[in-house]
């Protein structure tokens, strides 16, 4: 990435130079006529390369993927991260999407269909989606009420990694809600401090999707689910005609 960077900045700069001087001759301005600037096949190349890399540099930060029954998630991430899609052919609901910021201070994100289970082992996403559908003003309160205690079970006994605190709240984001986890990772040793983590939970057409959110430092503060936030505002959701 540096290498393309210091390339792009070289190309900016023999483009400008060239645009300087052919505008001066243009506007009489004085200087000495010289012979056309051109610049070599190679370094053109390189150029359109580069051009091409940046594009593409963007197009990286996006995630989509379908998880089936017409429901096709998508968002992008901000400058400094990757966002990697990973569609699942066989089944649709094993898809999911990963996103990383890999410079400090270091986070990811995982994105995919819930799997939690209460005590017995029951898919929380059936027991709920079927009776929701999708979160709303009118159910927000009473399902965040009914989930926490299965849900935070989950999160302390089941999980992986497991949790060593769970804290809840709710939120709306483009008109979606969501249930919030916030806790911190499971300390495996005295030496770990246990990395912060931070999930929203939602429901849509039936799916229970999970945003989960590692922090390399256990405390998340507001400054951090700010960050977290600004990403979930991309999110979309497209139930697709079939």
């Amino acid at each position: 990435m540096i290498n393309r960077k210091r390339l792009f900045v070289s190309a900016t700069f023999l483009s400008l130079a060239v645009f300087l001087i052919t505008g001066c001759q243009q506007q009489g301005s004085g200087i000495k006529k010289i012979k056309d600037i051109t610049v070599s096949k190679e370094d053109q190349e390189a150029i359109d390369e580069t051009v091409k890399d940046l594009k593409q540099s963007e197009e990286d930060r996006i995630g989509s993927v379908d998880f089936g029954g017409g429901v096709v998630l998508s968002l992008q991430v901000p400058e400094g991260w990757d966002a990697d899609s990973y569609p699942s052919d066989d089944n649709k609901e094993y898809s999911d999407i990963r996103a990383y910021h890999f410079d400090y201070p270091v986070y990811d994100l995982t994105v995919e269909i819930d799997d939690a289970e209460d005590k017995n082992y029951k898919e929380l996403s059936d027991k709920y989606a079927k009776k929701i559908n999708t979160l709303s003003a009118d159910n927000i309160g009473s399902i965040q009420k009914e989930l926490e205690k299965s849900y935070e079970t989950y999160l302390k006994k089941q999980a992986y990694p497991k949790w060593s605190s769970v804290s809840f709240g709710n939120t709306t984001i483009n008109g979606q809600y969501y249930i919030t986890a916030m806790g911190k990772e499971k300390k495996k040793d005295k030496k770990h401090e246990g990395k912060g983590l931070y999930r929203y939970v939602t429901f849509y057409k039936g799916k229970m999707f999970k945003f989960e959110f590692t922090a390399k430092n256990p405390q998340i503060d507001d400054a951090v689910t700010a960050i977290f936030d600004s990403i979930m505002q991309t999110v979309t959701y497209e139930k697709q005609a079939s």
